[in-house]
């Protein structure tokens, strides 16, 4: 749904003007059309994908809609190039096998896109740097390393130069009739995703569809692109009993033949129907059959399924956590904070390395994560933060931003060995640091609560006070630090962003940002309500 190509796809098998789409990728046509993988990538990008249109027919329009599916995809699923970056190239230009090795800056000499003249790859990052070049913001990715990721084809040509700039030998025109897609990433899951959402969306304008063999530096060989239906199953009960509406096995096929999916009966399941459905290359969306039922909902209507009053009566109330979250969040929004909304899971670098933090040792790993993204559970929620804010920095300043959710603690004491915590994250990004911006936001919070400031008299109950913290955290400027005291106990951290943190977030200006733990509070909430009833 990232081009208009993908959306009228969507919309056309949705009003049934046509059937559920396939696609067929032919496999290489000769065993030099290959990519060899080299051991030099592994530390600095250490995988790549390919594909090929070929006799592909460009207009001024489809050409325009295919380099806007790239942009598209760099800011969204390739996480602004970090987990994929895609080159495209045109195929007539190059020769095969191709090389995806790494380099040391000086020895990557080539003609970049629109550019005049030839230039090392240093040279090239001094250029986009002093012409503030819209690929500048992609430097930081690669820069700091001793060696870049390059492809060059037989000859030695350079195609690319991932994740920053392609080669001006290989760009594609509208003329272009065989198109090279590749994609080079952190994540080979993220990356045959990103691939096939670009072939598929532009397989209507091509005569066929080519593999590319892909030889990893351990020797393992794969063809990509990989367009087989993914096949998963569900059952009429499960369908019935989640949606809440009696549906006939020929309906359920067609709803699901409606959002794309293929969908059939199982033979001699009849009586109680159990349903192989078929996911196109690209549904990456569906995941489960929860994913199936949803999609059957949709396209039956969430408007013609019937409201029934639940059959079990009970009395409810706030829970303690929402009710201290509600009251935090009215406070945060009437003080100009913007609320944030962001994944419990997270990548494990960004909580620990990238905010120059030791491994928290409560910190819940997931085994066989789907990608990159999803390797940990959060033990803070200051990189969702400078996530979101380095995504939206390019707005006015200051910019306010807040989140009061969970994160995840390793517990033996807890049923399921992990319990989650609920917290809070405020942070002002300004052209200056304010660190009395940030203290005075915590002081009207805790306020809020009944817990007011009041230093001289730290262990007094009611209060709360700052300390500069015995082993500075590496998170925030060494001077312009505390810890948020309240009962002899550390219930949070307030400080300046250190510039090497809003380095590795790519973010450009300072901020201030403070973090609570929200538990300590419940017990003065409650007896601020109690007083008042």
């Amino acid at each position: 749904m990232s081009s208009i190509q993908g959306i009228v796809m969507a919309l056309n098998c949705y009003r049934g003007v046509s059937p559920v789409p396939t696609f067929t990728a032919l496999p290489p046509p000769s065993s030099d059309h290959k990519i060899v993988i080299e051991p030099e990538t592994a530390a600095i990008r250490p995988h790549v994908v390919c594909a090929i249109l070929r006799g592909i027919e460009f207009t001024e329009k489809t050409f325009l809609d295919f380099i806007d599916l790239q942009d598209k995809l760099h800011h969204n699923a390739c996480r602004r190039r970090t987990l994929v970056a895609i080159g495209t190239h045109d195929l007539d230009s190059m020769k095969f096998p191709l090389r995806y090795t790494a380099q040391a800056p000086q020895d990557i000499v080539f003609r970049a896109l629109q550019q005049e003249r030839e230039m090392d790859a240093t040279a090239l990052f001094e250029h986009y740097e002093n012409t503030n070049h819209s690929l500048r913001h992609y430097l930081p990715i690669i820069r700091d390393a001793p060696k870049y990721p390059v492809i060059r084809d037989a000859d030695g040509h350079v195609l690319s130069l991932p994740p920053i700039v392609n080669g001006e030998r290989t760009k594609c025109l509208t003329a272009t009739r065989n198109v090279l897609i590749e994609c080079t990433a952190m994540d080979l899951t993220r990356a045959k995703l990103v691939l096939n959402v670009m072939v598929t969306s532009f397989a209507q304008y091509c005569r066929s569809i080519e593999q590319v063999t892909v030889v990893r530096a351990d020797g393992e060989q794969y063809c990509t692109p990989d367009l087989s239906a993914r096949r998963m199953a569900t059952s009429m009960e499960y369908i019935q009993k989640s949606i809440g509406v009696p549906l006939m096995p020929e309906v359920v096929v067609q709803h699901c033949q409606q959002m794309m999916l293929g969908a059939s009966v199982r033979a001699g399941t009849e009586d109680s129907p159990i349903f192989d459905i078929d996911v196109p290359p690209m549904r990456s969306d569906v995941m489960s059959e929860c994913d199936v039922m949803e999609d059957v909902a949709i396209a039956y209507g969430f408007d013609r399924i019937p409201q029934e009053v639940a059959q079990l009566h009970t009395t409810g109330q706030f829970h303690a956590a929402n009710e201290i979250s509600e009251r935090a969040r009215e406070e945060l929004a009437m003080s100009g904070f913007t609320e944030i909304s962001t994944f419990v899971l997270c990548n494990h670098r960004e909580c620990n390395e990238m905010l120059n933090r030791p491994v928290d040792p409560r910190t819940a790993v997931i085994t066989n994560p789907r990608n990159i993204d999803c390797e940990v559970c959060r033990t803070t929620m200051i990189p969702s933060a400078l996530k979101t804010l380095a995504s939206n920095i390019s707005h006015p300043k200051p910019i306010k931003l807040y989140e009061i959710s969970d994160v995840v603690h390793l517990d033996s004491e807890s049923d399921t060995g992990a319990r989650n915590v609920r917290r809070l994250v405020a942070l002002n990004c300004d052209n200056q640091a304010a660190f009395e911006v940030g203290h005075g936001m915590l002081c009207t919070v805790m306020d809020r609560f009944g817990v007011r400031f009041d230093p001289a008299h730290p262990n007094t109950p009611g209060t709360f006070h700052l300390a500069f913290p015995q082993q500075p955290d590496g998170a925030f400027l060494p001077k312009q630090q505390a810890q948020v005291m309240h009962a002899g106990k550390c219930i949070g951290e307030i400080g300046v962003v250190h510039p090497s943190v809003l380095h590795a977030f790519q973010v450009t200006f300072p901020c201030t940002v403070f973090e609570l733990d929200m538990e300590p509070l419940y017990a003065l909430l409650q007896q601020s309500l109690s007083k008042k009833e």
